[in-house]
């Protein structure tokens, strides 16, 4: 192997070995949002259960941590496949994938997008097939598969899909890496037997003024 390789390989590895650690960062602050969630569902339970809160503040602690969730379920390895979501649509997650094999000097040996499923596989000179399928979930929500070789390769996937991540716009990586804020609505306490007090009315600011001119408008003119 000619020194030119050796440095590309080590190149590639550093980046495979980088992405790795990116991924274990991001299944690290996954898990986190997870037990968020969790405990932000069992304080809503309590509260409800002993009337604390109302159902308004139930409803979006429940939107809170469902959301919250679903982002920590975003990206997984599984059975040698790489399997993420991002909030874009499948033709910009299409054209980030072929961005992808050009700038990691791989040849397109297959590719088409169709109206809810895209594929690209791709290979370098003497290496393994990887093979991406971007799956349309809805026309914002792309999902994403990536295969690397017969066995799949964790390392190669993540560098795979840091790279296509870096393609897609700033909004789909926001989206995934903000944690869900929601305002909760705080309804007042009904008491049976009392009628809520009647919203003020406001007088009309120029109501002075309107008199006088109505004054002014009866008066006969002068000769």
């Amino acid at each position: 192997m000619s020194g030119h390789n050796q440095v590309e390989l080590k190149m590639n590895v550093s980046r495979a070995g980088q992405a790795q650690k990116q991924l274990r960062g991001r299944r690290k602050r996954a898990r986190a949002r997870i037990r968020l969630a969790a405990s932000a569902v069992v304080v809503g339970m309590m509260c409800a259960l002993s009337g604390c809160a109302s159902p308004a503040v139930i409803a979006a602690a429940a939107a809170t941590a469902g959301f919250t969730l679903a982002q920590g379920q975003a990206e997984a390895y599984i059975n040698g496949k790489l399997k993420a979501a991002r909030m874009v649509s499948l033709q910009e997650g299409y054209e980030a994938t072929l961005t992808m094999a050009d700038e990691l000097k791989l040849d397109v040996k297959e590719k088409y997008c169709r109206k809810t499923e895209a594929y690209v596989r791709a290979q370098a000179k003497d290496g393994p097939s990887i093979k991406v399928t971007l799956q349309a979930k809805s026309p914002m929500i792309t999902k994403f598969i990536i295969r690397v070789g017969l066995m799949g390769d964790q390392a190669v996937s993540s560098l795979v899909f840091w790279r296509i991540d870096s393609h897609l716009p700033a909004s789909a990586k926001m989206a995934a890496s903000a944690p869900a804020q929601t305002v909760p609505v705080v309804m007042p306490p009904v008491v049976p037997g009392v009628e809520p007090a009647p919203e003020p009315v406001e007088a009309p600011a120029n109501k002075k003024d309107s008199s006088a001119e109505t004054a002014a408008d009866t008066r006969p003119e002068e000769e």
